[in-house]
């Protein structure tokens, strides 16, 4: 299952390498960004983006020397970038995010989808680029889908992921209208 999964995603080979230069257990480390949309075969990642657990950032960011820039970003490599609080944007620390990720034996774990919409339906309004756009046309189409509805419902409520959350019962609900038109036709 995970060679699946992980087949899916480019550029594994330098986040293997990574993890194991500094030490990383596959629960100390979560995929974000393009490669979540990747490993489940929506479409290819160009890069590969990683966040860490809080305590595991501190410690490797020390390591290496560096602190993070904008966005929380750290380049380690050409195609493997690491992030702080990635999806601050859509009220998600990396705590939130850990705490809904999912593990599926793979070697280290991956964001969620809905997680991922929310975050480039955020893109879009800030940098208004297509390849964003083009992302929130595919999930939007996949989250009208009987079985994204249910996954969705498992979102917390938490007051710090409060944009996260009514993104989701938007969709959910967006999506059980689309079924709604679709059934009475």
């Amino acid at each position: 299952m995970a060679d699946i999964v992980m087949g899916k995603i480019a550029h594994t080979d330098e986040l293997k390498a990574f993890m194991e230069k500094y030490g990383l257990s596959s629960d100390e480390v979560c995929i974000v960004g393009s490669a979540v949309m990747a490993a489940s075969g929506i479409r290819e990642n160009d890069d590969l983006e990683v966040i860490l657990m809080p305590s595991a950032f501190e410690r490797v960011s020390r390591e290496m020397g560096k602190k993070a820039g904008s966005w929380g970003h750290i380049k380690i490599s050409e195609n493997l970038d690491l992030f702080h609080n990635i999806y601050g944007l859509v009220g998600a620390d990396d705590s939130l995010v850990f705490g809904r990720c999912s593990r599926e034996d793979t070697i280290c774990r991956i964001a969620d989808l809905e997680l991922q919409y929310c975050y480039k339906k955020k893109l879009v309004k800030l940098m208004d680029r297509e390849k964003d756009r083009s992302d929130v046309k595919i999930l939007e189409q996949l989250f009208t889908d009987e079985h994204m509805n249910e996954y969705i419902k498992a979102v917390p409520l938490k007051k710090s992921s409060a944009l996260w959350y009514n993104t989701c019962r938007q969709l959910r609900e967006k999506g059980a209208a689309i079924k709604k038109k679709l059934i009475r036709r």
